[in-house]
């Protein structure tokens, strides 16, 4: 960029919360470049990772093409959340576009970033030299999108944030971190990318980020717990469990599978156990059975066997209890000096 030019330097914000990709990506475009004069000389997207399941990535990307001018430099990544003008946001995508004439704009990549860094960020500033390789501006920038640690779906193991068994824990520890880069998992190399990038090209200013995936192997804070709550209480899944929730959405009534008698809600008692929180038994068929057990079975026998060894036990606790907060001694005291005064 030429720092004596006194061309016009034009900047726009684009932004969508649609569902769909490709509609999105429409959105997004659309409102980017809408406010530029011209078109713009290169285009900045980030968007969430939830079009990964609403249409693709490539869905998203083809909305932007059919209103992004063709040929238009553009760089980007998924994020786990993004801040506009416009708010801060979770879910969605945001834009950057940028107008100016006195500029030149080249896009490198590299491939296998977490196998091979060093080789990737070679191939990448290789590949920006060549496009610059004219360019006679002495201010150079260089905005850089890298992929971020990410935690594959282990066979039998599933995805998790850790293994609580040694034995896998081992294989993942171990064989699984050599492993896990041929299949573009594993841990991001940010950090070897970044010192090659400086070693090859060291007359450019960078700023950048890391393009992570969903974020689940991250622990929320509170703010982000309650929103995903939200979330999922309005979607589709949260409605059909909320209404299955006897707290939230109580069922009128019930058949009892003792008596087979459709019976209201008020006749069954709470339990956790099941469900739609009520007893199978109504009160009444419990309240029989209790009847049944208590004349007919075990009942009465048990519970004077324990109301007689209950009672024993909570008078031995009440009178060593007040020894000892009424004289301050144990009973063990109290008998020596009961055999001491004869009585």
């Amino acid at each position: 960029m030429n720092d004596k030019s006194e061309s016009k330097l034009e900047a726009s914000i684009g932004f969508s919360r649609k569902w769909d990709a490709r509609e999105a990506g429409r959105e997004v475009a659309e409102s980017a470049i809408k406010k530029l004069s011209k078109p713009p000389s290169f285009f900045l997207l980030f968007s969430t990772i939830h079009y990964k399941d609403h249409g693709g990535f490539q869905e998203l990307l083809d909305g932007i093409w059919d209103i992004l001018p063709e040929g238009t430099p553009l760089i980007g990544g998924t994020v786990a959340g993004f801040v506009n003008n416009y708010g801060c946001y979770t879910r969605g995508a945001t834009a950057l576009a940028v107008s100016y004439p006195d500029m030149n704009v080249a896009v490198g990549f590299g491939k296998h970033t977490k196998l091979t860094p060093k080789m990737a960020a070679r191939k990448c500033a290789n590949t920006i030299k060549k496009g610059l390789k004219k360019s006679n501006y002495t201010n150079r920038l260089l905005i850089n999108m890298i992929s971020a640690p990410t935690i594959p779906k282990i066979p039998i193991i599933g995805r998790k944030n850790f293994v609580k068994s040694k034995f896998f824990g081992w294989i993942a520890s171990t064989i699984g971190v050599r492993l896990f880069p041929f299949f573009g998992h594993g841990l991001g190399k940010e950090d070897d990318l970044i010192d090659k990038l400086t070693q090859l090209m060291p007359d450019y200013y960078f700023i950048g980020g890391s393009a992570i995936d969903s974020g689940k192997y991250f622990n929320y804070c509170k703010v982000c717990t309650l929103e995903t709550g939200k979330r999922w209480r309005k979607s589709d899944k949260g409605k059909a469990s909320l209404n299955r929730c006897p707290s939230i959405c109580p069922i009128e009534s019930k058949v009892c599978t003792k008596c087979k008698i459709k019976k209201t809600a008020n006749q069954f008692k709470r339990c956790k156990a099941v469900r739609d929180g009520l007893d199978s038994w109504c009160k009444g068929c419990r309240r029989e059975a209790g009847r049944r057990w208590y004349h007919f079975g075990n009942g009465k026998a048990h519970q004077q066997r324990y109301g007689v060894t209950h009672r024993t036990q909570r008078c031995k606790a009440s009178r060593k209890s007040k020894l000892k907060t009424a004289f301050g001694i144990t009973e063990k005291e109290y008998l020596e000096l009961f055999r001491k005064q004869n009585g």
